[in-house]
């Protein structure tokens, strides 16, 4: 799938409210359905999990444009620490998802 319509993809799909009010690198139903709606190249961590390789580069770039903020977290868990990333809509994000959910909608109709 081409960069734009991952991105669109991303931005409609943080705005469902499907995943909770805001998305992170951590949460493996997100991650997993994107994979599946973008058909997006892969890689296998240590420990078996899958990844998506443009994902959090997708992520970014929505930052870049001022549609999203981004949250870095860390986590401790038993004996190591774990990092990751949060990101939420903006309101110019939330606008641009209306707006692609209504054009998708019009070109399916």
């Amino acid at each position: 799938m081409a960069r734009r319509e991952r991105l669109e993809w991303l931005l409609v799909a943080m705005a469902s409210g499907r995943y909770g009010p805001s998305i992170d690198t951590s949460m493996r139903d997100f991650e997993a359905d994107f994979i599946v709606a973008t058909a997006a190249q892969t890689y296998v961590m240590p420990g078996g999990r899958e990844r998506a390789r443009h994902l959090v580069v997708d992520l970014t770039e929505i930052v870049d444009r001022g549609q999203a903020t981004r949250e870095s977290k860390t986590v401790r868990e038993d004996s190591h620490t774990r990092n990751y990333a949060r990101f939420t809509l903006t309101q110019q994000g939330r606008d641009e998802a209306r707006a692609i959910a209504a054009r998708t909608t019009k070109e399916t109709a």
